[in-house]
């Protein structure tokens, strides 16, 4: 029994530990920032979100990605929507955007089976924060 359950923690442990474009299963790791909905154009399958967060982090932005996500895992019928977070209404570069499929299926179906999850539904994320801090550099008060 000691056994089974030290197998079981390892791999939760594992699993806990994505990193890189593996697909993010996790929950907000805290508070949700508040965001505004400027773009929601979702077809019968498909579909497109920005959403406005303007001091988002990277991790903020992770989070309201995750979040707004938890809407399609309600089985809405969707298979595909793409999440964007942006820091202003006229910003032409993103902070984070994060893919969601629903499951391996719509992988085959929207991306050729280049996305692939343990689990589903997923989310890969992409966030390049081009217009965020330098590491190093002290926030400005």
């Amino acid at each position: 029994m000691v056994v089974v359950l030290a197998l079981a923690i390892g791999f939760a442990v594992v699993r806990s530990s994505d990193s890189g474009d593996a697909p993010d299963l996790t929950d907000p790791s805290g508070p949700v920032p508040h965001y505004t909905v400027l773009i929601k154009d979702l077809k019968a399958r498909t579909g497109n979100v920005e959403l406005l967060v303007p001091d988002a982090t990277i991790p903020g932005a992770q989070d309201v990605i995750r979040s707004y996500s938890k809407l399609f895992n309600r089985g809405e019928g969707m298979e595909k929507v793409d999440i964007t977070v942006v820091r202003s209404e006229t910003s032409k570069v993103y902070v984070c955007s994060g893919r969601w499929l629903k499951d391996g299926r719509a992988s085959e179906l929207y991306t050729g089976g280049d996305f692939t999850a343990d689990r589903w539904p997923a989310i890969r994320m992409n966030c390049p924060d081009p217009d965020g801090p330098s590491p190093g550099t002290p926030a400005l008060p």
